[in-house]
């Protein structure tokens, strides 16, 4: 009788110790899962925190076409055909909007928009005489905006 009441304590500790490697390997998957997505969110809001723009001088239009110089002058590269143009609150479609980097700095990735770079808009619009207000938004979600006369 003493050796069956042994055996059964012996069971029982280890179905606990089983039971609770499983519960120490579960949390440390949710604590990875966690980590992992909290890093993510932290980039994003370091990337949109550095990011930024300024409209050079203002916007030119003729011949149904607008021409806007933006700068970089955050610390984050940015894609230029990420950057979405809107004119008086309507965005304009990306495939009317031609994207040129007038300096651009690095050879090896020159199709980035790297801080203190000047980019080039073309955007192909129709628009009526008087006040407009121009919008830039990178992917980021960092805006910079002006009021131009046609």
């Amino acid at each position: 009788m003493a050796f069956s009441n042994i055996v059964s304590n012996v069971l029982l500790f280890v179905t606990v110790i089983g039971v609770f490697v499983m519960l120490l390997v579960v949390y440390k998957g949710y604590v990875t899962t966690t980590n992992s997505a909290l890093e993510k969110q932290q980039l994003q809001l370091m990337n949109k925190l550095n990011s930024a723009m300024r409209i050079e001088n203002n916007a030119t239009y003729a011949a149904g076409i607008l021409k806007v110089y933006a700068t970089n002058i955050g610390s984050v590269k940015l894609n230029p055909n990420m950057t979405d143009v809107y004119v008086d609150k309507t965005r304009v479609n990306r495939s009317s909007v031609n994207e040129v980097l007038l300096n651009a700095t690095n050879i090896v990735n020159s199709e980035l928009w790297d801080p203190k770079e000047i980019l080039r808009l073309k955007v192909s619009i129709t628009l009526s005489a008087g006040n407009h207000y121009l919008t830039l938004s990178n992917e980021y979600g960092s805006t910079a905006g002006a009021v131009f006369t046609v």
